[in-house]
């Protein structure tokens, strides 16, 4: 497989971690607001080191609640 190849296969593949920033990009909010909801638990995150992530199955997560509504 060539350098290019293997660069796009990488790209191909589906993230699993986002930032805070990204997260919000994915769910069309501030990263304040992932953050606050991250502290509240409705967004459940990861550490890694001293860093903070996001797993996309946390965002699909949280957007299955919301489309379940109240309950």
């Amino acid at each position: 497989m060539t350098a290019l190849n293997t660069a796009s296969a990488i790209a191909e593949q589906p993230r699993l971690l986002y930032t805070f920033d990204e997260a919000a990009d994915q769910l069309r909010c501030s990263g304040r607001q992932i953050r606050s909801l991250v502290t509240s638990g409705d967004i459940a995150a990861v550490h890694i080191g001293r860093l903070h992530r996001v797993p996309a199955s946390s965002l699909a997560d949280y957007v299955r609640r919301l489309q379940a509504g109240p309950g």
